[in-house]
């Protein structure tokens, strides 16, 4: 019978420890999402149907993910004082598991990130 309830219980404090465990990433130069937002403010009813921030927010539901986004200021004609403020109020909500940083005001020439189509960078 004692092995039995160290068992179960043992089993417990696993099982808890495993439901407490948390993920945080981040991601650098990112930029280009900020330019889809903004390009397309009116199709958008929320900054996460924007393909991005849609996976992102769909990590944070499945896993409970804290996210850090590190920002680029400007790259190829687009800078961050252009961007739309319109979606604002999603970020602030989001604000407990979403992040953003600046990384640089902008990539140097040769040295960005190619993310294999990834629509933010």
């Amino acid at each position: 019978m004692i092995k039995r309830i160290l068992f179960l219980v043992f089993f417990a404090l696993s099982f808890n420890l495993f439901a407490i465990q948390k993920i945080h990433f981040s991601v650098d130069d990112v930029i280009n999402c900020f330019e889809n937002l903004t390009r397309n403010e009116k199709k958008y009813t929320s900054a996460f149907d924007e393909p991005f921030f849609a996976y992102i927010k769909s990590l944070h539901e499945k896993y409970d993910a804290k996210v850090s986004l590190y920002c680029f200021y400007e790259k190829e004609g687009f800078s961050l004082a252009e961007c739309t403020e319109r979606f604002a109020d999603d970020f602030k909500a989001s604000s407990s598991w979403l992040k953003f940083g600046f990384h640089s005001e902008r990539p140097e020439k040769g040295n960005t990130f190619d993310g294999g189509g990834t629509e933010c960078l």
